[in-house]
């Protein structure tokens, strides 16, 4: 019951990686929809404009075959930094907007996020080793800093914009996501949150 969302890719990590292909065919077929993420996950922080604007467009071509019908109206054209890092300078900023903008590109910016990949690994790791304990553990952790974010988020975006605004969810897929997903998207809603797509949430004038 969750409407089409946006798995941004780096492309690099299907070279040699079929099973990643395999896995982003399967998403697609659900009726999710893909966005550029950077061929490489680059830092716009640490490298040039120039290098970053490449990187950008080598990602397209992967896009183009993953979602054909898609590609040719450039739906895919949502773009997520890497790191969410804009740039470490007001140049890079205006410059690497100026070009997304010219290609056709929105940026897909986050408002939610509580570095759900960390948990990912570690619960690989209890998982092989049948730690039912700790996987709990994982668990509760889990949902206890996924809603304190979710509040403290909400209210600096209060405070920000002196208004609730429409929020965007940023999460990782791992190993855990199937294991705790049922009991985050709960939790969205014990916590008055609706999920749209990210072109409803983006609609709010705030991200403009």
């Amino acid at each position: 019951r969750i409407p089409p969302s946006y798995g941004f890719i780096n492309a690099r990590g299907l070279e040699r990686n079929p099973d990643g292909a395999i896995a982003l065919k399967l998403w697609i077929a659900a009726g999710h929809p893909l966005g550029n993420h950077t061929y490489s996950h680059l830092d716009l922080s640490k490298n040039s404009i120039e290098d970053f604007q490449l990187d950008v467009l080598r990602n397209e071509p992967a896009l183009e075959l993953l979602t054909p019908e898609r590609g040719a109206k450039g739906s895919f054209k949502w773009l997520r930094y890497p790191y969410l890092h804009e740039g470490d300078t007001l140049e890079k900023r205006r410059a690497v907007r100026a070009f997304l903008a010219g290609n056709g590109y929105r940026i897909a910016q986050s408002t939610l996020d509580w570095e759900d990949y960390l948990w990912n690994s570690v619960y690989a790791r209890c998982a092989m080793k049948k730690d039912v304990a700790s996987i709990q553990w994982l668990h509760e952790s889990y949902l206890t800093a996924a809603k304190d974010f979710m509040r403290f988020q909400r209210e600096n975006s209060r405070t920000v914009f002196g208004r609730d605004i429409n929020h965007v969810l940023l999460l990782h897929q791992g190993a855990f996501s199937a294991h705790i997903l049922p009991e985050l998207f709960a939790l969205l809603k014990a916590e008055g949150f609706e999920i749209v797509t990210l072109e409803e949430a983006e609609g709010d004038p705030v991200y403009e």
